[in-house]
């Protein structure tokens, strides 16, 4: 019997001005496991993501998700079990509290209220203090809103996560701590694209994207 797959790419086409990215690449993501992407910049690794995300129409081939396709109509369902950081993030503006709580006021979201109590533990855990929340979001560091970034997405509680260069602006020590906590919950499935040997280390499996 084989595993549930979180991700399965099959012979995906990309072309760019002419120019193709990728010809027949293929991928599967099975659930509960954590894939590192590596290769050089322009290799097409934040590419993959965005398919997986909808962003980007392959030329030929299909990606599924949780064994649904992804289609035009279909994505919109799928990324309620997608959580995606990247490494400029937009979330937004305005008080750091109010970006937080925002996805909460969602239809989609509001059945997970809830997992706002664990706010607290999770800026204690990425090294941010609770003074965080009052501050407006364009005055903090480019680290400290990755973390932000990634603490919206951890509340929503996805099954899936998908996270470009998305700890590229923290220390060592967070890297760490951040590749520990995603890493060490069986339950996620997760795709990284990232250069920090912190995902290296903890990661099930690594991909090289070769340009």
């Amino acid at each position: 019997m084989s595993m549930e797959t979180a991700v399965e790419i099959s012979n995906l086409s990309i072309s760019f001005e002419e120019k193709k990215l990728f010809d027949n690449f293929s991928l599967k993501l099975n659930k509960g496991e954590k894939i590192l992407l590596q290769g050089k910049s322009g290799a097409g690794k934040s590419t993959i993501l965005r398919c997986i995300m909808g962003f980007i129409q392959p030329d030929r081939g299909e990606i599924r998700v949780f064994g649904e396709k992804i289609t035009p109509k279909s994505i919109w369902k799928l990324r309620q079990h997608i959580g995606y950081a990247q490494q400029e993030p937009e979330i937004g503006k305005g008080i750091v509290r109010d970006i937080l709580l925002a996805p909460f006021s969602y239809r989609a979201n509001r059945h997970l209220k809830d997992n706002i109590t664990d706010l607290d533990m999770l800026l204690a855990k990425f090294s941010l203090s609770d003074d965080m929340l009052e501050k407006d979001i364009a005055t903090i560091s480019g680290g400290e809103k990755q973390r932000i970034a990634l603490i919206s997405s951890i509340l929503l509680k996805r099954d899936l996560y998908i996270l470009d260069e998305a700890t590229s602006a923290l220390d060592k020590e967070n890297k760490k701590v951040i590749s520990d906590y995603f890493c060490s919950d069986k339950n996620l499935s997760l795709i990284v694209s990232s250069h920090d040997p912190e995902w290296a280390l903890q990661v099930d499996r690594i991909v090289e994207i070769a340009k």
